[in-house]
């Protein structure tokens, strides 16, 4: 950071090219991280966890520039840890689920979203070991979280529900866990459909360079979606349009067993195709395929991002 300029010429191109170099060099490594992160993401959805794991360990160095109390830094060390606890091997994933936990209870606070997620992360790692005193409390705070957050009738709140039902089913308190199922059903037929996708949603990675937030939309039978990217000093509005309903087969009833939407935004000089999925723990998975048509020489380039519903 530069803190003083001085006032001859000389003085302030010397300056001006400090900055330039750390503005560069600053947003060299968040792309490098960004790419990896992404790729490790990509792969993991895909059942490629070797991928998965080569790509999340790069975005691991990469994020170590920004420091040890990062936010970057927390979400690669939970995708890692992912990469272990899908594989089984739960001496590796511990360690890092409790540092990104830590990171990011201190970095937004106690109650934030994604810190429940954390909780939850920890307490199934917990429960399939059968580590059931150490896994319930995480669940319930998880939980108080979500509800506090998102309401009580979020997809959200229905998969934690379903998490924590499994343990008590586990642990025998099957009276307890009935009450759960029952409310984690009467959830989803709410969400279900196109009505799942409504609602505003906030990219998990505050520090994205890319889409910021997505509005969602029910105009009759027709869903609409809003875009936001990440400028500087506010979001850029990347406005509205119509989205493309997808089912699950040719005879699905689009009304009822919506799968995903797909949007497409064009500015001119390019053109960026979303497609969205609801994905189990309810977040929702956009991928964004973006095709440059002003001949700048710039390569097409995908990305895949990950939002949580913002409470209503």
């Amino acid at each position: 950071m530069i803190t003083r300029i001085t006032r001859t010429t000389s003085g302030f191109l010397a300056g001006l090219l400090v900055l330039v170099l750390w503005y560069s060099d600053s947003q060299a490594q968040q792309e490098t991280w960004e790419r990896h992160i992404q790729a490790g993401l990509a792969a993991y959805a895909q059942g490629n966890f070797g991928e998965a794991f080569t790509q999340t360990k790069a975005a691991l160095e990469a994020a170590k520039v920004f420091g040890p109390d990062d936010i970057r830094l927390a979400t690669t060390l939970n995708v890692l840890a992912n990469v272990y606890l899908i594989q089984d091997n739960y001496a590796e994933a511990e360690p890092l689920y409790k540092r990104a936990l830590a990171i990011r209870e201190k970095a937004l606070g106690p109650e934030h979203l994604v810190v429940a997620q954390s909780l939850n992360n920890l307490a199934e790692l917990y429960r399939v070991q059968g580590k059931y005193a150490e896994a319930e409390p995480l669940y319930k705070r998880s939980l108080a979280i979500e509800e506090n957050a998102l309401g009580p009738e979020d997809l959200v709140v229905a998969q934690s529900l379903e998490n924590y039902r499994a343990l008590l089913r586990e642990t025998g308190q099957n009276a307890e866990a009935d009450k759960l199922e029952a409310r984690a059903k009467a959830i989803r037929p709410k969400r279900a459909g196109q009505n799942q996708f409504v609602g505003t949603w906030d990219n998990i990675d505050r520090n994205t360079n890319g889409i910021t937030r997505i509005e969602v939309q029910l105009d009759g039978t027709s869903p609409s979606v809003h875009v936001f990217g990440k400028c500087h000093p506010s979001d850029c509005d990347w406005g509205s349009t119509r989205a493309e309903v997808y089912g699950s087969s040719v005879v699905a009833d689009l009304q009822q067993n919506a799968s995903a939407l797909r949007a497409i935004f064009d500015p001119g000089f390019a053109e960026t195709t979303l497609t969205m999925w609801l994905r189990w723990s309810g977040k929702l998975r956009v991928e964004a395929l973006t095709r440059f048509k002003d001949k700048s020489g710039r390569s097409n380039y995908a990305l895949i991002y990950i939002f949580v519903r913002r409470q209503p």
